[in-house]
């Protein structure tokens, strides 16, 4: 199990908040 999200994860979390 991974204990921290890759960062691919992170940057497509933050582009749809700024897609908001």
């Amino acid at each position: 199990k991974l204990s921290r999200p890759p960062p691919l994860v992170i940057i497509r979390l933050r582009r749809s908040l700024s897609l908001e």
